[in-house]
C-alpha cells in the first residue's frame, strides 16, 4: 500500500526506512558521546546537533527523501556528513 504522504513510498518501505535511519542516527549519537561527556568542556554546538539529531522525525516529516537544506548550519551538516557517511545506504 502506498500512502500520498510517503512520496510514493510503500508503508513497508517507509517503516524499514525509518527504522534504518533511527540505527544509524543512534551510531551518530554513539559516536559523539564523547563530547558532551560530564569530564569534558562541552562545545554547545555539539549539544545542539545531537538534539536535531533526536527531533528529525518529529521535524522534517519527509526525512526519509532528505532534510531540508536549512535544518542544520553549515558546521552541522558537515558534521553530519562525516559521521553519516552512506547512512542511507
Amino acid at each position: 500500500m502506498t500512502n500520498s504522504n510517503n512520496n510514493g513510498l510503500s508503508d513497508t518501505d517507509v517503516k524499514n526506512y525509518s527504522a534504518q535511519f533511527r540505527v544509524n542516527r543512534n551510531i551518530m549519537l554513539r559516536k559523539t558521546d564523547v563530547y558532551v561527556m560530564a569530564d569534558r568542556p562541552t562545545d554547545s554546538r555539539w549539544v545542539t546537533f545531537r538534539q536535531k539529531l533526536r527531533d528529525i522525525p518529529q521535524n522534517q516529516p519527509n526525512f526519509i527523501v532528505g532534510l531540508d537544506a536549512d535544518y542544520f548550519t553549515e558546521w552541522e551538516w558537515e558534521m553530519f556528513g562525516i559521521l553519516g557517511l552512506g547512512m542511507m545506504d
